[in-house]
């Protein structure tokens, strides 16, 4: 028992990806699950990762369901990440890079319609490293170390999210007090979705020594992991209008709109196989040849995943010259203290610790589309800066992450939609260079797009006449 649960560790240090694609490069990606992965588009991305609050009709957020309901039209919505890595260690210093499609989302909504259906899949974490080192053993010789491992954890999803509208009456009176006219308008909207998760991965961790001398044999030890279950996410989404003003032709010329979201899901357990076994092999022109197995485990069991909250704010304005401004903030905590691996009749707890985040962003857009006189003021602007406390803790130094962030979103004017080219870039750094940790130097740029359909040509409609 005490042998399957380190092997059950070992696995647990582990993530996947969709396919054999390799997601990560850090070192860090070695502990816990790997890289919890930063998830979004480039919108919420480029404002520090808010993306409880956002709610534009145009781009698909799903990362909270309740928001659905706020699409104007069936949307397809994916990207592109490109990532550069310098890795320091004391004074040595690696650069790598690497890029790859982030994610695939579609929301099926019908003009007008209050209720929007969601489908996606996007990675839940990563991992991809290559570490070597090398010791000098008495009556051994020099040993070569090298520890790889691939993979992650992918979330395949599927939801709706539906908004609740609260109208009220702005009455308009002449010079003698009577009533003349009156606008309806939505003073609150309240809305609320839910999302079901599917989470899978196959991970794959190794470790070769090889040793110098030719009279022993190299050793090489594998251990898979791999899981797979299902859970939710509820969300909730709220907007009062604060203030509204009203023109002499009694339409609304300023507006302040007050937002607040919130995402939870809730604890669960997730399946989980752990599968190991260890050989000797003979290492000639950098290939491992078989030679003989010392031992083959497995063991299935299932690991804890602690409940996450994030909850957020936005303040939206609307100026009488038709300029919008939008600055929103978002909170998440996640007790990953809770993780553990209950294998047969062991129990693995990893040692990871509480993660926090704190998210701000900032949005401008100058014109309406309707009132725009060129592509720049149809264009939308971001920026923000995001603060994560992560999971992982080296000797009693928790590992953190802070990122500043820039982008925008512009229309693709030519298809005659709400269609969006979406450009970001992210700079940022994790741990320090310390002799304790290392130091992460990184830059993700994200490219995305936005499709919608022309409201004379809606999809998945059939027509009653060709």
């Amino acid at each position: 028992m005490p042998l399957r649960s380190a092997l059950a560790l070992l696995g647990l240090f582990l993530s996947t990806t969709v396919g054999a694609q390799l997601l990560n490069l850090s070192p860090y990606s070695r502990f816990g699950l790997g890289d919890l992965y930063n998830s979004g588009n480039p919108s919420t991305l480029t404002m520090g990762g808010v993306r409880t609050t956002l709610n534009d009709a145009s781009i698909l957020n799903a990362e909270n369901p309740a928001t659905l309901g706020a699409l104007f039209n069936t949307t397809l919505q994916t990207n592109l990440r490109f990532n550069g890595l310098r890795i320091s260690d004391g004074d040595q210093s690696n650069t790598l890079t690497n890029g790859f499609v982030d994610q695939f989302q579609m929301a099926f909504k019908r003009p007008g319609a209050a209720t929007g259906y969601l489908i996606g899949m996007s990675p839940f974490s990563t991992t991809g490293y290559v570490i070597q080192t090398e010791e000098d053993l008495p009556n051994v010789g020099p040993v070569n170390y090298t520890y790889e491992g691939a993979g992650g954890i992918t979330r395949a999803y599927a939801g709706f999210g539906r908004k609740f509208n609260v109208p009220t009456y702005r009455y308009f009176y002449d010079k003698e007090g009577s009533k003349t006219d009156s606008v309806r308008y939505n003073r609150h909207v309240i809305s609320a979705g839910t999302t079901l998760n599917y989470y899978f991965g196959n991970v794959r961790q190794q470790r070769l020594v090889d040793i110098q001398n030719a009279t022993f044999l190299d050793t090489r030890a594998t251990d898979d992991f791999k899981v797979s279950d299902v859970n939710v996410d509820i969300g909730l989404h709220y907007e009062w209008a604060m203030r509204i003003k009203f023109g002499k032709d009694r339409k609304i010329v300023e507006r302040l709109i007050f937002q607040a979201g919130l995402i939870y899901s809730p604890e669960f357990e997730m399946n989980t196989t752990v599968e190991s076994f260890s050989e000797s092999v003979i290492i000639q022109s950098a290939s491992a040849f078989p030679v003989d197995t010392g031992f083959a485990l497995s063991g299935t069991g299932s690991s804890t995943m602690p409940q996450r909250l994030r909850s957020g704010i936005a303040f939206n304005y609307y100026n009488r010259d038709g300029r919008h401004f939008l600055l929103a903030a978002d909170y998440e905590q996640r007790d990953w203290t809770r993780f553990k691996t209950t294998l047969d009749e062991a129990v693995i707890a990893p040692g990871l610790v509480t993660s926090t985040e704190i998210s701000v962003g900032m949005q401008y857009t100058p014109k309406p589309i309707e009132e725009a006189n060129n592509l720049f003021q149809r264009s939308n602007y971001r920026a923000g800066f995001r603060s994560t406390a992560t999971y992982l803790s080296v000797q009693g130094q928790q590992v953190n992450d802070r990122a500043l962030s820039l982008g925008a979103s512009i229309p693709m004017v030519s298809s005659r939609s709400a269609s969006k080219f979406h450009l970001g870039i992210e700079i940022g750094g994790r741990g320090e260079n310390n002799g304790v940790m290392i130091r992460e130097d990184y830059v993700n740029a994200f490219i995305g797009f936005s499709l919608s359909p022309f409201f004379k040509n809606a999809w998945f409609i059939q027509r009653k006449y060709d």
